[in-house]
């Protein structure tokens, strides 16, 4: 699917959750549309990227981006190393062998430079949701530990929406 097409599909699928809510598609209203659009763009370029299985990535919502990176380093997937692993692959690609290789690595280091460049945006984005919840919720001053317990249990709460909004409550 090409770039476009994606932010025109999620694009389409916010409008309608409202009237597709009865249907079944979760919705987390403490966020306003725009930043879900962010958090759908998120989501997606994580699962472009292969570095996760789909269904552990919520807590990746919680890290900062320094923790993401450490995280990537760790598996050789930060981009520092996906480069070097390509200029080598490039050197040693005589014949064309690794072709699919340097495509494959590509590939997946585009949407990682995307998750670190926005990671501390959907941060934010969760960290005012969280605090829009507390504030609707009457608690107009609240604590270190409930902001952090609202923060995490929306990230998994947006992963459900993510995953409602394109394959619906199955």
């Amino acid at each position: 699917m090409k770039k476009k097409d994606l932010v025109e599909y999620i694009n389409k699928k916010i409008t309608n959750i409202v009237k597709e809510n009865s249907d079944g598609v979760f919705i987390v209203t403490e966020i306003p549309s725009v930043d879900k659009r962010e958090i759908f763009r998120f989501f997606e370029q994580l699962r472009q990227s292969g570095v996760i299985n789909m269904f552990g990535s919520s807590p990746i919502l919680n890290w900062t981006k320094d923790d993401l990176h450490r995280w990537l380093y760790g598996m050789g997937k930060d981009p520092e190393s996906m480069e070097s692993e390509i200029e080598e692959l490039e050197d040693d690609n005589e014949e064309g062998e690794n072709d699919s290789d340097i495509e494959l690595l590509q590939s997946q280091l585009e949407p990682i430079k995307y998750l670190l460049d926005n990671k501390n945006n959907v941060r934010d984005i969760l960290v005012r949701g969280a605090m829009t919840r507390l504030k609707n919720g009457g608690d107009e001053d609240p604590d270190l530990s409930k902001l952090q317990r609202v923060f995490q249990s929306l990230a998994g709460e947006c992963f459900k929406m993510w995953t409602t909004a394109l394959y619906g409550n199955r």
